[in-house]
């Protein structure tokens, strides 16, 4: 959730699908339902 967070102030115009891309790039396991209840 921390991740999440720090990328969403960063770039707070990210979509669900543009959010999922970049954690997984960056390494993380990132469930696309999950981070979509939790940036509703």
């Amino acid at each position: 959730m921390r991740l999440v967070n720090v990328q969403f102030f960063d770039t707070p115009l990210f979509s669900v699908c543009q959010m999922t891309w970049h954690l997984r790039n960056e390494g993380h396991t990132v469930n696309e339902m999950r981070l979509r209840r939790l940036l509703a």
